[in-house]
């Protein structure tokens, strides 16, 4: 079986739809209205059922030397790297 190279980035393979800026301003409104909804609803304002709507945990990322050749695809040149890592997570109210 051979190994096939990870795609690198170029701007011609993402493809940025045309009402993009628009998209993103109707999500704002969308969340924007569920807040105001919910509060009125309950009288406070709440960020869903977790103490925090986001978070951005800090970690380390290894890629082990020892790692299987069917488990390193697109990484097997890398074996034994370690990187930091951030993971930004969003959770949407309502």
């Amino acid at each position: 079986m051979t190994e096939k190279i990870p795609l690198p980035y170029s701007p011609d393979v993402e493809v940025v739809p045309p009402d993009e800026l628009e998209e993103i301003q109707r999500v704002i409104e969308t969340l924007q209205a569920l807040l105001i909804r919910d509060e009125a609803a309950s009288g406070q304002k709440r960020r869903d059922v977790h103490v925090k709507s986001h978070g951005c945990p800090a970690a380390q990322f290894q890629i082990l030397p020892g790692l299987a050749p069917n488990s390193a695809k697109g990484c097997s040149n890398m074996r034994g790297l370690t990187q930091p890592s951030f993971d930004f997570r969003v959770q949407a109210p309502g």
